[in-house]
């Protein structure tokens, strides 16, 4: 019938790091979800089997649905189509006279030239026959329900195309590495994506930066923000520079050699040698500051990738530019990019990580059946929510007292922080993406210099990142040079921009040492009850902007549940948490 051609109601599923999963009906992202949230367990990555995979997150998602599900995406190429890629770039590779060794062993096992050959396909057959069985536990009849693969990149692209709200775009998408790949060029025209280039991983830029992130001593795939941060307060060191750009020579915009793999030992995808990667960065980095390591790869990272962008904006002459993957989680590089000018609006899907994969497969799975209109997402509230009786119920079993404010808890908040308390909020929907916009927030003032050190303390977290600003929309030119390209994404904190003078002056909690923020415009109507607790403050302080910073403990994913957020606000010592429309108080004092 055609009823089965045309699904209206998509599950997409990743199963990597930061595993996943989201729902699209009727074309319309609603809802979406990482298993973190569920198992406590930060960047929670399904292929390790003592976590498991994203149980939790489908379970929810299917729970969301208006009907049954009439088809599954996995964020997987297809086995052997992964295989036949992922061998073809070995073995050219091995050609392209780079001093490569055969690998002869796999995961510390010895390993024989078959197993080698047989690897790729092994792997995705084994993640894709893991996820079947996980989705059939969760009463998916997968006889009657399709199930279809969707490449990593262009899951990527579609989380970046079909949330944007514009049909005519060029959609750039980079990471670490995902199926084989570094990154893709696509064209989205009229509601379909078409493939202009892919980037090898070999070639990966996301590669240098995760390596630098652990020569600067933090982990890899986690804390690459931090570099961000530090990168302010080094300088570039011209000798590391040129060491390091010898790996991304780029002739018209297109880098072209071999990056940090270069005559490592590398057997076909997914095998890594990222050890020796990280040990080929340590080499060029004796005797450099931490900060000027920072600063260097940083500086590196945008003179390859923005020259890049800035030529495929040339040569497909568009004037939309969407982006996704990991790499674009670096504010500073997406403000450089913004600065290209010559576009009229620059987009980065707000779950840029792996996190938006799920949604990204889904979508694509929709949209290969579906005429794409144009649909835009506009807020990321997109995961568990709960009622007051349920929060009322988890405050009554815990014993703490709290005041029942009903409608006034929004005003309550505003005012609480004019008299300088730090408030944890959780309310409405869980933030889908790695930011926290005000539902699952900690919230303090902005004028206090010193806050970055204090509430991160707190927190117990080593930031090199500002806290960033929630700030009233229609204030937004009292406080940044906004450009209008980037008006839009920085309602979901995505992209540095330069500070007012004003805003340095008044809100130093928030400007970081190079003169930027990372704002989240918050507007009237896309989020009224954030919106009513900034104006609260704006009315009494004469100040547009507060200080919003994620809830949850260092190291830990954003709190889901009221559980969470009692026992995460007692153990910072906060001073009030607003939950729901009851407030309580942690009378310890600071």
């Amino acid at each position: 019938p055609m009823e089965m051609e045309r699904p209206r109601r998509v599950l997409g599923v990743y199963d990597g790091h930061n595993c996943n999963a989201a729902l699209v009906e009727d074309g319309r992202l609603v809802a979406a979800v990482e298993e973190e949230r569920f198992s406590r367990l930060k960047n929670h990555d399904g292929r390790i089997s003592d976590f498991g995979g994203p149980l939790q997150a489908i379970k929810w998602c299917l729970g969301q649905a208006t009907g049954p599900i009439d088809a599954v995406a996995l964020a997987l190429e297809k086995p052997e189509d992964l295989h036949r890629a992922a061998l073809l770039s070995w073995m050219s590779d091995i050609g392209g006279g780079s001093e490569k060794r055969l690998v002869r062993s796999i995961r510390g096992k010895p390993a024989s030239l078959e197993t080698v050959l047989q690897y790729p396909l092994v792997t995705q057959q084994h993640r894709t026959e893991t996820l079947l069985t996980l989705l059939s536990s969760t009463g998916i009849d997968l006889d009657s329900v399709p199930v279809s693969h969707v490449t990593h990149h262009g899951a990527h692209a579609a989380s970046a195309y079909f949330t944007s709200g514009v049909k005519e775009a060029l959609v750039v998408t980079m990471d670490g590495r995902g199926d084989d790949l570094a990154g893709s060029v696509m064209t989205g025209r009229d509601g379909h994506l078409e493939l202009l280039e892919e980037i090898n991983w070999m070639q990966s830029i996301g590669h240098l930066y995760a390596a630098a992130t652990v020569v600067c001593g933090f982990k890899a795939m986690r804390h690459e923000g931090k570099i961000t941060g530090l990168a302010a307060q080094g300088k570039v060191n011209e000798s590391l520079y040129r060491a390091l750009h010898q790996y991304f020579e780029s002739s018209e915009g297109t880098w072209t050699t071999i990056g940090l793999s270069r005559d490592i030992s590398v057997g076909p995808y997914p095998d890594s040698r990222f050890i020796q990667q990280i040990e080929t960065v340590k080499a060029h980095t004796q005797r450099v500051p931490r900060e000027d390591i920072a600063a260097t790869v940083q500086s590196l990272t945008e003179d390859v990738v923005v020259p890049y962008i800035g030529e495929r904006l040339r040569s497909t002459r568009s004037r939309n530019v969407l982006l996704a993957g990991g790499l674009f989680a670096n504010v500073l590089l997406n403000q450089r990019i913004a600065e290209l000018g010559n576009m009229d609006y620059l987009y980065i899907h707000p779950a840029m990580s792996d996190a938006g994969l799920g949604a990204g497969a889904a979508m694509s799975h929709f949209y290969q059946h579906h005429q794409y209109d144009g649909w835009s997402l506009d807020n990321v509230f997109l995961g568990p929510s709960y009622t007051d009786s349920e929060i009322q119920r988890t405050l009554e079993d815990s014993g703490v007292g709290y005041q029942d404010l009903g409608a006034n808890i929004d005003e309550r908040v505003g005012q609480l922080l004019a008299e300088g308390s730090v408030v944890a909020r959780f309310t409405g929907a869980l933030e889908y993406g790695p930011r926290a916009l005000g539902n699952r927030s900690i919230l303090y003032q902005t004028t206090d210099s010193d806050a970055n050190d204090w509430l991160n303390m707190k927190l117990k977290r080593t930031e090199f990142m500002p806290f960033a600003p929630a700030t009233l929309s229609e204030h937004a030119d009292e406080c940044y040079e906004l450009f209008q390209t980037v008006d839009r994404i920085a309602e979901f904190m995505t992209v540095t921009v330069p500070c007012t003078a004003r805003m340095k002056l008044t809100s130093p909690a928030v400007v970081h040492i190079d003169g930027t923020a990372r704002p989240q415009l918050v507007h009237r109507e896309r989020n009224p009850s954030l919106h009513h607790v900034l104006s609260t403050y704006h009315n009494l302080t004469g100040i547009p902007s507060i200080l919003n910073t994620s809830f949850n403990r260092h190291e830990e994913p954003i709190v889901r549940t009221p559980k969470d957020a009692l026992k995460s606000f007692f153990e910072s010592h906060l001073d009030y948490l607003a939950i729901g429309r009851f407030l309580v108080q942690d009378r310890r004092g600071s």
